[in-house]
């Protein structure tokens, strides 16, 4: 599931989502310059803190979150996996932003040999396989992040 491409992708998403706040960075250290040569102080003080205000806001909005996702796709490439061996129990549809920033859904699983139920992570831009309750499913993970999931 997690290869090459989708790091590749990843990255492309990454380095689109980096344009905008650039951008805004460049118009306010233009304006800035712009105010101190015309020495039209308002211009300068405004020029520099409303664009970096707007450059920070699209960063932390849309860069980050593909910053964060290219880590962890590379993480979950070369990290340690371990087996996983199971009845699936349940999907919560709802998202929510999991411990490395990415978003994730919460997948109950009752792992074979113990029997217990086990709260496992489903990345939200992998497309979920088709499982009912009770039926037995093997797969991989890292950590407690789901790398592949399939029915037996």
């Amino acid at each position: 599931m997690y290869t090459e491409e989708r790091l590749t992708q990843a990255k492309r998403q990454r380095k689109r989502a980096a344009v905008m706040p650039a951008v805004l960075a460049g118009c306010a250290l233009l304006l800035f310059v712009l105010g101190l040569v015309i020495r039209v102080k308002i211009l300068a003080i405004c020029g520099l803190i409303l664009p970096l205000m707007a450059a920070f806001f699209t960063y932390s909005m849309y860069c980050a979150p593909q910053v964060r996702y290219v880590r962890f796709v590379n993480d979950v490439r070369t990290g340690r996996s371990r087996g996983l061996d199971g009845s699936f129990v349940s999907l919560d549809p709802a998202t929510r932003t999991g411990e490395e920033g990415v978003l994730i859904h919460d997948v109950i699983i009752r792992t074979a040999p113990d029997d217990v139920e086990t709260l496992y992570y489903w990345d939200d831009r992998m497309p979920f396989p088709e499982l009912e309750p009770g039926q037995k499913v093997k797969g991989t993970s890292y950590g407690r992040y789901i790398i592949q999931l399939e029915a037996q």
